[in-house]
């Protein structure tokens, strides 16, 4: 009989107490989570300041309770409320006064990896995954560059030259424009912006000539004229 009683009372040598304290550090439960709790241990929460619950939940809706789960109500400054563990389940807990839970006081016994994902649900924190290197790239436009020109030495007199640069969806342009009394005008724009410079010299299929080429021209005539008539 006695060897029968020893047995019996082994479970309760071997069971463990966990200690959780509730609002000594403000919105929290010191210490948030517990893990490798059996069947037979027990968890005790010590009520040291403010208005607080240990209230069951779950991992997916952390902030409401669960459906015939259990439910410490209000608790009073220096009470306890003990919480039996029938198995090595994860537990969710939170606390139900007004506003703790969404600030992140929540609780976990058996937790797993599991518990930063319920605290930050709790807490209305979305968490995404993380973007690979080759999906963050495969997002992204390269920057494309065209260029297309129209040449004005094949074309009628007065018609102008002009060619246009398109890079990253920013686009300039020259004009060139031949006129009979010598004088070739280009013009530009860019991103709302004009310029325009011209230079003398343009004959009548539109291509503009160098300044030197009228001088050298007459000196030739003249030398041209000076040998006929010595001989």
């Amino acid at each position: 009989m006695r060897f029968i009683s020893s047995l019996l009372l082994l479970p309760l040598v071997f069971a463990k107490n966990y200690d959780v304290d509730v609002g000594r550090e403000g919105l929290v439960f010191t210490p948030t989570h517990i893990q490798n709790v059996v069947k037979g241990d027990t968890v005790t929460f010590h009520f040291i300041e403010g208005t607080h619950t240990v209230t069951q939940s779950s991992l997916t809706a952390p902030c409401t309770a669960a459906n015939g789960g259990f439910d410490s109500g209000i608790v009073d400054d220096g009470k306890t409320f003990k919480l039996d563990i029938k198995n090595s389940d994860p537990i969710w807990i939170f606390c139900a006064s007004r506003g703790h839970c969404p600030a992140g006081m929540v609780f976990a016994v058996n937790p797993g990896d599991k518990f930063s994902q319920f605290q930050n649900t709790a807490s209305g924190i979305e968490v995404h995954p993380t973007l690979s290197p080759s999906s963050i790239t495969d997002s992204l436009t390269s920057p494309t560059t065209s260029i297309s020109s129209t040449s004005g030495s094949n074309l009628p007199h007065s018609s102008p030259s002009s060619s246009t640069i398109t890079t990253l969806g920013l686009t300039s342009s020259t004009r060139l424009t031949g006129t009979d009394d010598g004088t070739a005008t280009r013009t530009g724009s860019a991103v709302g912006a004009s310029v325009s410079t011209s230079a003398s010299g343009s004959n009548n299929n539109g291509m503009a000539k160098s300044p030197l080429l009228a001088p050298v021209t007459l000196v030739a005539t003249l030398f041209g004229l000076a040998i006929a008539i010595v001989f």
